[in-house]
């Protein structure tokens, strides 16, 4: 999974220094957390380059010096909330 964050960005700095992160989210009644690794992703990585031309679908005065951020799930360590049925 990737992010994109503006150049300069607090957040992006954080996330970068932490190296760690969980990311949460809910949807229709059930909730996930899925606690993450973190890294910026470098000027030639194949996903950095997918990642901003993804996002240019959506906006495209995207700079060039955005950060993009990769996170490498844990997932022997994500919850979800009611958990699967039937186990």
């Amino acid at each position: 999974m990737t992010a994109v964050l503006p150049a300069g960005s607090p957040l992006a700095a954080a996330l970068i220094a932490d190296g760690v992160c969980a990311l949460e989210f809910d949807q229709f009644r059930q909730f996930y957390r899925l606690p993450c690794g973190v890294h910026a992703l470098p000027d030639g990585d194949p996903a950095r380059a997918a990642t901003i031309w993804h996002n240019r679908l959506f906006n495209p005065a995207l700079p060039d010096d955005v950060h993009v951020l990769g996170f490498q799930p844990d997932g022997a360590a994500a919850q979800a909330r009611p958990g699967p049925q039937g186990r």
